[in-house]
């Protein structure tokens, strides 16, 4: 998805509530508009491509979208040295406001995302050319839509605005919040039709189409949106589609790295996943970042930052998911920088031990290893090329279990596709740049020996279940969604914790549409 085949022209038009009386605006001659851009193959390939950046802006996968899913959960915090302020101000304690940016910036970059795919919904029917492909176009900005859609909900509630046209007239410019269960059955439609559409990942394989929405990506989330309706019929139907290679061919990489690390992005694990390059401002080659996205801050924001003293990072695991892990578990130094793991190759180039790189001041402290090259970059300590995968095989596998648990009569195989995870850790024990050694019995020998971690006996299928699920994607954004779903906030999260997030004021101030929720 990195390459010339997905480079952008024109000028993407953003949906904003607006404030103004006048709802027409004069016409410039010599600008683009959506009636004169829409008109061939390419400049439909172009505008779908552009659908994809909200979701690589600051209220996406970015800066404030990752401290969002991280910092709110019990599994990262912020540092003493957090320099995000006053952009992430609350987030952690859930004092956050509706006017802070980090709020407005999700609200805003999500609907932006959402107007994309509106646009390209209604002007692609009309352009002539091959019809499978325009299915296919369609497919993915339906994906997408739900996509921005469901991630909306599940962080400012059901009932914000379900906006699935473009405005037409003054009055479209001021969506209500919607009615209970509107924003269910609109994404539920939008992943279906999606699914219907949509290839195959295999179209796209040894292609520069790679890692454009899939059949198997609109296929995975329509079984999350089932699993947070505890429609785990429905959820697994759509989960054991996938592992039975009905819906495009994934299986778990050798090694668990291989989801992390820029230099196998796309691979056999990967469903979906945000692209980036590595220089800030270009998501996709030749795009200005006015039109399109930007390179991944996840590595200056949640780890070391190499290069420059470590003083510019903002946040880091919470002890707690460092107790998580299982004595042995060989996923544990592949997810964190700690003492006893892997060497690290300063800027000097030389391999250093953690105790030879970190400063005093820090040693003791760990630090997130996911998403983040075991090389230094001085020039590039802010900027991370990595792509952020957001639905693996492994996430399937596990949702899919979860089903299995929380239904018996669906299944009671259960216990296999947790252990299909933890085979794959198990066996990952030589790969070059990773300790050798570790071991985990197998989820009924867990069972059985009944640990207490962080003060839950794991002697049930539901504990071990969530315990795998965070072990395996911590710092993967799916805790948050786990805590919500599972409704443990009373257990896991501090006084005070609220759900949602508050909607954007700005928008609230000017929509009379638009009702509060119970976190403003």
């Amino acid at each position: 998805m990195k390459t010339t085949g997905w480079i952008l022209s024109g000028i993407i038009l953003f949906f904003l509530c607006s404030c103004e009386e006048d709802f027409l605006e004069k016409s410039n001659p010599n600008k683009i508009t959506s009636s004169s851009f829409y008109t061939n193959e390419s400049e439909a390939i172009q505008a779908v491509s552009a659908a994809y950046s909200a979701f690589q802006r600051q209220g996406g996968y970015n800066r404030m979208g990752i401290h969002a899913y991280t910092v709110r959960a019990d599994e990262g915090e912020f540092t003493a040295f957090q320099v995000g302020a006053p952009a992430l101000t609350g987030l952690d304690d859930f004092t956050v406001t509706s006017s802070t940016e980090c709020v407005q910036a999700i609200w805003q970059d999500h609907y932006k995302g959402v107007y994309m795919c509106n646009v390209v919904i209604e002007k692609i029917p009309g352009i002539d050319m091959d019809p499978d492909l325009k299915n296919r176009l369609l497919g993915e900005v339906h994906f997408l839509r739900g996509l921005y859609h469901f991630q909306l909900m599940l962080y400012f509630g059901e009932e914000i605005p379900i906006i699935e046209q473009t405005p037409k007239t003054k009055a479209d410019l001021y969506p209500p919040s919607a009615a209970p269960g509107v924003g269910y059955a609109s994404v539920i439609n939008d992943f279906t039709i999606a699914k219907e559409l949509l290839p195959t990942v295999e179209k796209f394989r040894k292609t520069d189409e790679l890692g454009r929405a899939t059949k198997g990506a609109a296929t995975a989330y329509l079984g999350k949106v089932y699993l947070f309706q505890k429609r785990y019929a429905d959820a697994a139907r759509e989960f054991k589609e996938i592992i039975d290679q009905q819906v495009g061919e994934y299986k778990l990489m050798p090694s668990f790295r291989d989801n992390h690390s820029d230099y196998n992005e796309n691979n056999e694990e990967s469903i979906f996943e945000i692209q980036y390059l590595l220089y800030f401002g270009n998501n996709f080659e030749g795009i200005d970042t006015d039109i399109g996205g930007e390179s991944c801050l996840i590595e200056g924001e949640c780890t070391m930052v190499r290069g420059v003293g470590m003083s510019n990072w903002n946040a880091k695991p919470r002890q707690k998911i460092v107790d998580e892990f299982e004595d042995g578990d060989p996923r544990f130094y592949q997810t964190f920088w700690t003492q006893g793991g892997d060497e690290f190759k300063d800027t000097d180039g030389i391999w250093k031990t953690y105790e030879e790189y970190c400063p005093e001041l820090y040693v003791g402290m760990s630090f997130w290893r996911k998403w983040c090259r075991d090389w230094s970059d001085a020039s590039h300590h802010f900027d991370d090329p990595n792509n952020v995968r957001i639905m693996r095989y492994a996430d399937v596998l596990l949702m899919y279990a979860e089903c299995l648990i929380e239904d018996p009569s669906i299944g009671s195989d259960w216990a296999n596709y947790i252990n299909m995870v933890r085979d794959r850790a198990r066996a990952d024990t030589t790969t070059d740049f990773y300790p050798a050694g570790g071991f985990i019995p197998t989820v009924e020998e867990l069972i059985a020996a009944a640990p207490v971690i962080n003060g839950i006996t794991i002697d049930n299928p539901r504990a071990a279940l969530r315990h795998e699920r965070w072990v395996e994607l911590c710092f993967e954004f799916k805790r948050w969604d786990d805590i919500v779903r599972w409704d443990i906030g009373e257990e896991v999260l501090p006084t005070g914790y609220k759900y949602l997030l508050p909607i954007y004021q700005g928008d609230l101030d000017c929509n009379p549409n638009l009702k509060p929720n119970a976190a403003n």
